[in-house]
């Protein structure tokens, strides 16, 4: 669609303060890796990217169980990442 062309977020990017997982199907119809790029370029916090091939802009339709099982992962790594802060905590007050 041609109104998304001129639809940029790249000013709010420096904004963000917590982790990303970045999904983007190759063949979507409004978006492109370059987002993507600028994303991961720009933002203070960690970006994954999971870049599907087969898949437009819905992703979570398109190859559902590659979102899913990635989403999972992720956040599961988040949490495995903030239950070992409060040992990182206690070694730097040693």
């Amino acid at each position: 669609h041609p109104d998304f062309r001129a639809w940029n977020v790249s000013e709010v990017i420096d904004y963000i303060r917590v982790p990303v997982l970045a999904i983007q199907g190759v063949q979507d119809q409004y978006g492109t890796l370059a987002q993507i790029e600028e994303l991961e370029s720009r933002c203070y916090a960690p970006v994954d990217r999971l870049v599907l091939q087969d898949c437009r802009h819905a992703p979570f339709l398109d190859q559902q169980k590659s979102v899913v099982a990635e989403i999972s992962e992720y956040c599961a790594r988040l949490e495995r990442i903030e239950a070992a802060m409060p040992q990182l905590a206690d070694v730097g007050s040693k």
